[in-house]
């Protein structure tokens, strides 16, 4: 490569520098995203799962207690059930004579659902779309899961927005029992039918603060790489000029090496034709000395006449002008013109031969050159 080509400027390397700053940054961005989302669906998952737990564990000591065919409690400790007082045995007196009341399998399942809110960030009830209780009739979203569940889905969740808090909603399905039969119309439903369902929610704040510690860890890790894969970027591009700069000046010192050389071969050439020149003038200076001398002999000797004065002079005349003929091709080989903008190799080639040809024709050399047509 020529040492006067022009160097890729430093400059073009920026930009696929951004474009990699560009590309790193979507990367992050995007595992990220992907990372966020994975987190988001673990706490939900991890939210749904525990509210399952709930659900099958009410629906365990549900079923012991409608096996049971209910359980009977101080009244003092709990109030009668008012929608069983159609039952004879809904009230006993044990004979010690303490009163006990009878407690169904749903107003059992209530009443922990009550007290276990209080404690902790879950809350079931039980509802259904034809309930006994009318504090059990269910919400525009449980009703909707009900229809869900009567569709033979197995169980219905989802994150929403409740009584301005952010909850998951979960709804598992109660079916009927021998025992459930005695409240529930008999001749509406058979053992195995869908009576209604076991509504949990659970507050999502929890969740939501151990996802909200998550999301900082990780973004903090994410940015860190971030910043990592950015310095890595810093630091090739930094390689990059370097190297470059190193070619630049590798370069340049080539062409610096290139110049003087060229000047050094420029003073040997001009150093060969000055000597060329000197040789070639030494001739007509000499013819010029011994017509001096001639001249001054001839006058001595009563000889030098107008005729002879005239062919001396013309010899000395054509003489002088040959030596300034020469100057004249030197001075238009090293002439330096700024708005030079065509150089032809043929006419200095020429001005050099003419310059030489005294000294060629002394050695008995014949060089001619030879242009080739114009095209």
């Amino acid at each position: 490569m020529h040492s006067g080509e022009p160097l890729v400027p430093l400059r073009r390397y920026t930009l696929p520098f951004y474009i990699l700053l560009v590309a790193w940054s979507g990367v992050i961005v995007l595992i990220g995203t992907l990372h966020y989302q994975q987190s988001v669906k673990g706490a939900t998952e991890l939210a749904r799962t525990e509210a399952r737990s709930s659900y099958e564990r009410d629906l365990a000591y549900r079923h012991w207690a409608a096996r049971a065919g209910g359980v009977y409690l101080p009244s003092d400790y709990m109030a009668p059930n008012p929608y069983l007082a159609h039952l004879p045995e809904r009230d006993i007196t044990t004979p010690a004579g303490q009163t006990l009341t009878l407690v169904n399998p749903a107003y059992m399942t209530r009443t922990v659902y009550e007290q276990s809110a209080r404690k902790n960030h879950f809350y079931g009830r039980i509802t259904g779309l034809e309930p006994i209780n009318p504090d059990n009739a269910p919400d525009h979203w449980e009703r909707a899961a009900l229809q869900a569940l009567q569709s033979s889905q197995t169980e219905v969740s989802e994150l929403i927005e409740h009584q301005g808090k952010r909850q998951l909603r979960y709804m598992g399905p109660l079916r009927a029992e021998p025992g459930c039969l005695g409240c529930h119309n008999p001749n509406r439903y058979e053992v195995g039918d869908l009576i209604g369902g076991i509504s949990v929610s659970a507050r999502w704040s929890p969740y939501q603060k151990e996802l909200t510690q998550q999301l900082q860890l990780l973004g903090g890790g994410y940015g860190v790489l971030w910043v990592l894969g950015v310095l890595g970027l810093l630091d090739m591009r930094r390689r990059v000029v370097q190297s470059l700069s190193g070619e630049r000046e590798a370069r340049e010192q080539l062409a610096q090496r290139e110049r003087t050389l060229i000047s050094q071969s420029q003073v040997a050439a001009l150093g060969e034709m000055t000597s060329a020149i000197a040789h070639h003038w030494r001739q007509p200076l000499t013819v010029i000395s011994l017509m001096v001398q001639e001249a001054n002999e001839a006058w001595r000797s009563g000889d030098l006449d107008e005729r002879y004065m005239a062919r001396t002079t013309q010899k000395v005349k054509e003489l002088t002008t040959e030596l300034s003929e020469t100057l004249t091709l030197l001075g238009g080989i090293h002439t330096r013109r700024e708005d030079l903008l065509f150089c032809s190799a043929a006419d200095q080639l020429e001005a050099v031969i003419e310059l030489m040809r005294p000294e060629l024709a002394s050695e008995q050399i014949a060089l001619s050159l030879k242009r080739p047509p114009l095209p």
